[in-house]
C-alpha cells in the first residue's frame, strides 16, 4: 500500500517535495513528526529517509527508518512541566536565590533578589557574583574559595548558614545570611546561593553584639589567657601569665599535667566541653564557647574560649585560643536574671495588693513567698514601727516567711517590741527614715548593731524602708542565711519596688477603711437626719434612700434601689414637670426647690417640699442628683385651715358696726388689720391706714387729745387692764 497511510494530513502536504528531493538521491536527516497507527491513533516518531540505488548507482527506491520517540517526549513534557514549577518556585521565593556557574557567572537571579540587591535580572545575568553583589573586600577571598573548591572539591562554607557582607546595587553594604548548595548544571559545576537579608535581626541584636565585641576587645588587648594545645589531646604547650593570675594556678602545672583543663573544668561543664571541642576540632572548625574552671581559691570563674583550629597540609596539627575571663558578666545576667525574677513578684504583689477585694495583711504572706523565692533569699519579714507610751520609736515583727531549712523568728517574743533606740539602731533608724537602704555582711556591722539579728543567723541582708502616705512605716528585710552575698545594685532598685507597692497597698488599705468610716459616717447622719433625703443617678434611678424616706413611704431602701422614682412614687399628672426639672438639674441648674406629691405604699398621698441640686464630676458634668425634702401635707392642711379661719373672720368683721383694727405699739399706732367698717367711720379705706401707707392711726386722734390717749394707752399695756 502507499506509505500515505501512515500520514496524518499535515504531513501529506510535505509529501510531494520530500519525494522530489528523494528522486535526485539526496538523504533526509531524521526529524520528529507523527504518524498513525492502525487503530488510528498518532504516535511521535524519528524518521530519517534515505535513497537506495543498485550496483550500477541507479536509484531504484528509498529506505526510511522509524524510530518511536513517544517516551522521550513524555519525558521532555514531563522535564518542561518541572522546570516551568521549579522556576515558579524561584520567581515565589521569599529568599533571595543567585545561581552561578563555575567562572562564577551569574546565571539566575529571582525576584526577590532584584529587590534585595537593586539589579534587574536582565542586566545582571551573566555578570560576575564578585562584581556585582559582594563588597570588594571579600571579592578576592571569594574567587580563591571557588578556585580552591573547583581544583579540591573542598568548601568548608557550603551547605551552612552563614552570616556575610553583602552589597546593594547603589554600593551600600549589609549584612545577610547565606547558604551556598554546589549543584551540577547540564554535567558542568554550578552554585546555588540562597540568601536573605538580616539587616533588622542584627539591629535586634546589637545589644548583644557590643557585649560580645567588649570581650573581643579584651582579647585583641591580650587581657586573657593566651594558650595553645595539642589537638588531639588538649595537652596545653604554651600559656601565658595571665593565667596564674585568672586562677591562681602556676603555669608549671597547665603543661605538666596532661589532663589539665579537664580536671579544673566546672564538673557542670566538663562533659558537654570536651565532646564540642572534639567535634570541631575535627570539622576543622574555628570555634568559641563559655565555661567555667575552679580556681585555686574554690571559686568558679567564668571563661570565653576562643579557639583557633590551626591546619597544615589539610591536617589539624593545634589548636590555639584565648581565654577570656566573663565572670562579670554572667554575674550580671545572673543579676538581670534575678532582678526579673523579683520584678515579677512585685507584678504579683501588685495584683495581690491593689486589685484584691481583700485587706493588705490577708495578701502579704504570698506576696512574701514570691519575693523570697524570686530573690532566693533565706527569709524575708516585715516590720512595722510605731511610738511607744514612753514617747520613742518601737518596732513589731509583722509577717515572715522562711525557705525550706530556715528557722523562723516569727514566735520569737523579743521581735514582738523592739526599742529601736535602746537596741543601738539610732543609725538605722536615721538612715531608713530618709528612705535610704541598708544592705551589706552581718559581720560587718558594729558590734551593737548585730546583736539584735544575730539571732536569725542571717550572714548578708538588706533593709527597705516601706512609707506609707509620705511617711515612714516600717521596712521589708531580706536575709541570706546560707553564704555571703553581695545585693546588686539591680536587686536592690527590685527591692526597692517591692517595698513601694506594699507601701501603696498598706495605703490605700488606710484609704479605704478612711472611705468607709466616712460612708459610715455619712450613712448614719442621713439616717438619722429628720429630713428626706434620696440619691438618683443621671437617668432618675435611685441610689440612696435614707430611713426617713423608708420611714415615710412604706418602701425599704433595697426595694427602690435602682427603680426610677417618677414611676414608683409620682402621680401620673406631675411627671411629666419632673423629668423636666431632671433634665434643668442635668444641664446645671441647681439648686431647683418644687413641691410635689408622693405615693405612698399604702396609696395615700403626701404632699412634699423638695431642694435639688447635684454632684458634679471632675468635668463639671453632674453625676448625682440629691433629693432633700420635708413633708409638708400637715403644714400645708394647717395653713389652709388658717386660711379658712381667717376668711370667716374677715366676713364677721366686716358685718360688725364701727372699725376693727389691730395694731403695733407705736406712737404712730401702725396698723396690721382694719375692718371695713373703717370707711363708714373716718371716710379712709382700710388700705390707706394699714401700715401708715397715706397716714397712721394717730393722726386720726385730735391733736389735743393725742398725748392723753397715748398715756392711757400705756398705762393701761403695763397693768394688762383692757381700755
Amino acid at each position: 500500500q502507499s506509505i500515505a497511510i501512515l500520514l496524518p494530513p499535515d504531513a501529506l502536504a510535505t509529501m510531494p517535495e520530500a519525494l522530489a528531493n528523494l528522486k535526485q538521491g539526496e538523504r533526509i536527516d531524521p526529524y520528529e513528526t507523527e504518524r498513525i497507527r492502525k487503530d488510528g491513533t498518532r504516535v511521535a516518531v524519528s524518521v530519517a529517509y534515505s535513497p537506495v540505488r543498485d550496483a550500477h548507482g541507479t536509484l531504484i527506491g528509498t529506505s526510511s527508518i522509524y524510530r518511536d520517540i513517544s517516551a522521550h517526549k513524555q519525558a521532555e513534557a514531563t522535564i518542561r512541566e518541572r522546570e516551568a514549577q521549579t522556576a515558579a518556585i524561584v520567581a515565589a521565593a521569599l529568599d533571595c536565590i543567585v545561581v552561578i556557574d563555575g567562572d562564577g557567572m551569574i546565571t539566575e537571579f529571582n525576584p526577590a533578589a532584584e529587590q534585595t540587591f537593586g539589579y534587574r535580572r536582565d542586566e545582571i545575568l551573566g555578570q560576575e557574583l564578585a562584581k556585582t553583589v559582594i563588597p570588594p573586600a571579600e571579592r578576592d577571598r571569594h574567587r580563591r574559595g571557588l578556585a580552591r573548591y573547583l581544583t579540591t572539591g573542598e568548601g568548608p562554607l557550603l551547605n551552612h548558614r552563614i552570616e556575610v557582607t553583602a552589597m546593594h546595587a547603589d554600593g551600600m553594604e549589609f549584612p545577610a545570611e547565606l547558604a551556598i548548595a554546589p549543584v551540577s548544571l547540564n554535567g558542568a559545576p554550578a552554585f546555588i546561593g540562597y540568601l536573605r537579608d538580616i539587616t533588622e535581626r542584627q539591629q535586634a541584636e546589637v545589644a548583644l553584639r557590643q557585649s560580645r565585641q567588649s570581650y573581643r576587645d579584651l582579647v585583641h588587648a591580650i587581657d586573657g589567657i593566651v594558650w595553645e594545645a595539642e589537638a588531639d589531646t588538649v595537652h596545653f604547650t604554651f600559656v601565658s601569665d595571665q593565667a596564674e593570675r585568672l586562677l591562681g594556678y602556676p603555669t608549671a602545672r597547665w603543661l605538666a599535667e596532661p589532663n589539665f583543663w579537664q580536671d579544673h573544668m566546672h564538673p557542670d561543664d566538663r562533659g558537654w566541653t570536651s565532646s564540642f571541642c572534639a567535634t570541631a576540632t575535627a570539622e576543622k572548625r574555628d570555634h568559641e564557647f563559655e565555661y567555667r574552671m575552679i580556681a585555686a581559691d574554690g571559686r568558679a570563674v567564668w571563661l570565653r574560649d576562643i579557639v583557633t583550629v590551626v591546619i597544615e597540609n589539610g591536617r589539624v596539627t593545634k589548636l590555639r585560643g584565648v581565654m577570656v575571663d566573663i565572670t562579670p558578666r554572667k554575674r550580671h545576667e545572673q543579676d538581670l536574671l534575678r532582678r526579673d525574677a523579683i520584678l515579677q513578684a512585685v507584678r504579683f504583689a501588685g495584683e495581690r495588693f491593689l486589685t484584691s477585694t481583700t485587706t493588705w495583711e490577708e495578701g502579704v504572706p504570698q506576696v512574701l513567698e514570691q519575693l523570697g523565692r524570686a530573690s532566693d533569699v533565706s527569709r524575708v519579714y516585715v516590720f512595722e514601727k510605731y511610738r511607744g507610751a514612753d514617747g520613742a520609736l518601737w518596732a513589731t515583727q509583722r509577717f515572715e516567711w522562711v525557705a525550706p531549712g530556715i528557722a523562723p523568728q516569727i514566735d520569737d517574743p523579743r521581735l514582738g517590741a523592739i526599742s529601736l533606740e535602746a537596741a543601738g539602731l539610732a543609725r538605722w533608724t536615721n538612715a531608713l527614715s530618709r528612705g535610704e537602704l541598708l544592705h551589706g555582711h552581718v559581720r560587718e556591722l558594729p558590734g551593737i548593731e548585730r546583736v539584735p539579728v544575730e539571732a536569725g543567723g542571717p550572714l548578708s541582708l538588706v533593709l527597705v524602708p516601706i512609707f506609707v502616705d509620705g511617711a515612714w512605716w516600717g521596712v521589708i528585710g531580706f536575709d541570706e542565711c546560707t553564704r555571703e552575698r553581695d545585693f546588686s545594685a539591680m536587686e536592690r532598685d527590685a527591692l526597692k519596688a517591692a517595698a513601694d507597692t506594699l507601701g501603696a497597698a498598706i495605703g490605700r488599705d488606710r484609704a479605704n477603711q478612711d472611705l468607709k468610716s466616712e460612708r459610715d459616717f455619712s450613712s448614719t447622719v442621713l439616717d438619722t437626719v429628720g429630713a428626706l433625703v434620696a440619691v438618683m443617678d443621671r437617668q432618675g434611678r435611685i441610689i440612696r434612700f435614707n430611713r426617713a424616706c423608708e420611714q415615710l413611704t412604706g418602701y425599704t431602701a433595697d426595694e427602690v434601689k435602682g427603680q426610677t422614682f417618677w414611676e414608683l412614687f409620682l402621680i401620673p399628672e406631675e411627671v411629666d414637670e419632673v423629668r423636666s426639672m431632671m433634665g434643668k438639674v442635668a444641664a446645671g441648674h441647681f439648686p431647683y426647690a418644687h413641691e410635689n406629691v408622693w405615693v405612698m405604699r399604702d396609696g395615700s398621698h403626701r404632699l412634699i417640699a423638695w431642694n435639688n441640686t447635684a454632684i458634679l464630676d471632675e468635668q463639671g458634668e453632674p453625676t448625682f442628683l440629691i433629693k432633700t425634702g420635708i413633708d409638708i401635707t400637715e403644714r400645708r392642711r394647717a395653713e389652709e385651715a388658717r386660711r379658712e379661719s381667717q376668711r370667716m373672720l374677715s366676713t364677721l368683721l366686716s358685718n360688725l358696726p364701727g372699725m376693727v383694727y389691730r395694731c403695733r405699739n407705736d406712737p404712730s399706732r401702725t396698723m396690721e388689720f382694719v375692718s371695713d367698717g373703717c370707711l363708714d367711720l373716718t371716710g379712709y379705706p382700710p388700705s390707706d391706714l394699714l401700715g401708715n401707707h397715706r397716714l397712721g392711726y394717730a393722726d386720726l386722734v385730735h391733736p389735743d387729745d393725742r398725748a392723753e390717749d397715748w398715756g392711757d394707752v400705756q398705762t393701761a399695756i403695763l397693768t394688762d387692764e383692757p381700755f
